[in-house]
């Protein structure tokens, strides 16, 4: 086994030039522009790619500390046209606030793909891809914690907000909603009300949006609560009261993994019955991470495994029913030291590197750097390091190193039908490269 390379980077700070306007424009543009873009995300039918893009501006100029202003963008175009995005202005943020703003948008296509359900730190809205007509469904005072399609015509989505009593209560309002798309706020459904509710939000919505599985409470031991959306019914699926730690619905919406301080166990909602997995679980994951691993969206495509990261594991693959562990960022962490003589960077010898599923069925995606004889290129930089992407398969078997290798983020996918890589390049363009993959066995 080869040793652990360490590298220490020093602090360098980068200004870039003034921009004195930022113009906003709805229409027909070129995917680009001066900030950041986030995920890429895929429509159900593979044929619309879509993600936000943030513009920014800082003021005043060096030296003084500047006030970052950002206003982000929806861009969405044809999987087959990248090149050609449609452009819609969705917010602007002020302040330092406007340097967080990228990770707290959320987009979700409609089942048919032609609608955008899109939620930002204040609203709620629906964008008709065609039309570009938008429904807000909420208001600033309700931030969003989750949402989900029941079928095309209806969101259901839960919020959190200041109880009736104001500062003085201990708690907040709690509430899940089912609404027609193109009905005002005030004719929703109250599907569900809490106002006692204490700490962060723990509401999962199934892909179908026919359930919602959350907790009872969020900072102290709760239990896990289903609701059934079409008939407003709520049932406690768990017995004990336990911290909450993940819930991850399959994307079929078939079960639902809900995993506990106490217990982990896999709900079949319409069969009415459960899978204990407490033990299977504890001697895979419990002794070897400190905190539980998110698994919220973690499935693949085929519903086959979940991804569940952590460096003391790597990236896994798990089969929950029944239960089977893939240690796949382990088993390339060996693959490229033992067989191909690498030197992969790790922090210690038992870090390992995290996955991330892909909307191609059969394959998982792993970022890694590797050490090489090159000189070091950042002041204070030990180790000269090169970043490369490798799509492996679910057994850890077959390793396909895949170019460009410099994007480590959600900003790099390979299409639901396995024929081209999707990324954003150094220019902050959306490119696209062609790749052949060899077929599943079966």
């Amino acid at each position: 086994m080869n040793p652990v390379f360490r590298h220490k980077t020093g602090l360098i700070g980068f200004f870039l030039p003034l921009f004195l306007a930022v113009f906003a424009v709805v229409g027909l543009t070129g995917c680009m522009g001066e900030g950041s873009p986030g995920g890429i995300y895929f429509s159900p039918d593979g044929s619309i790619i879509a993600y936000t893009y943030v513009k920014r501006i800082d003021l005043p100029l060096p030296p003084e500390l500047p006030t970052i202003y950002s206003t982000v963008y929806l861009q969405w175009c044809s999987s087959d046209q990248l090149k050609e995005c449609r452009s819609l202005k969705i917010d602007s943020y002020g302040k330092s606030y406007g340097s967080f703003v990228q990770g707290k948008f959320l987009l979700m296509f409609s089942p048919d793909s032609k609608q955008l359900a899109v939620r930002s730190p204040r609203y709620l809205e629906i964008i008709d891809l065609g039309t570009m007509t938008r429904h807000r469904l909420t208001g600033p005072d309700e931030p969003v914690a989750s949402m989900g399609w029941l079928g095309n015509r209806d969101m259901v989505y839960s919020v959190f907000r200041e109880s009736a009593a104001g500062k003085q209560s201990h708690g907040v309002t709690h509430q899940i909603f089912r609404h027609a798309i193109g009905e005002p706020p005030g004719k929703r459904l109250l599907l569900y009300e809490q106002n006692d509710y204490d700490g962060p939000s723990h509401d999962y919505i199934s892909p179908t949006g026919e359930y919602v599985v959350f907790m009872s409470q969020g900072y102290s031991k709760a239990h896990f609560l289903l609701l059934n959306t079409r008939f407003a019914e709520v049932k406690a699926l768990t017995e004990k009261s336990a911290q909450f730690q993940g819930a991850s619905w399959k994307p079929d919406g078939s079960c639902v993994f809900c995993l506990s301080s106490s217990e982990a166990l896999l709900w079949y909602p319409k069969e009415g019955r459960k899978k204990d997995l407490s033990e299977d679980y504890d001697k895979s994951f419990r002794g070897f991470i400190q905190y539980a691993p998110p698994i919220d969206g973690r499935w693949t495509p085929d519903g086959e495994y979940i991804v569940i990261n952590s460096s003391k594991t790597g990236g896994c693959l798990v089969r929950p029913d029944p239960w089977h562990v893939v240690p796949v960022g382990k088993r390339l962490v060996n693959h490229l030291e033992e067989t191909e003589n690498l030197r992969v960077y790790r922090d210690s010898p038992d870090d390992y590197p995290y996955i991330f599923a892909q909307p191609y069925p059969g394959w998982t995606r792993a970022w890694i750097q590797i050490a090489t004889e090159k000189k070091p290129e950042m002041p204070g930089q030990k180790v000269a390091l090169e970043p490369m992407n490798y799509l492996v398969d679910y057994e850890a078997g077959r390793f396909l190193l895949m170019q460009p290798s410099d994007t480590p983020g959600g900003g790099w996918s390979l299409s639901p039908d396995g024929r081209k890589i999707v990324y954003f390049n150094r220019s902050i363009f959306l490119d696209e490269k062609p790749v052949s993959m060899p077929a599943r066995p079966k």
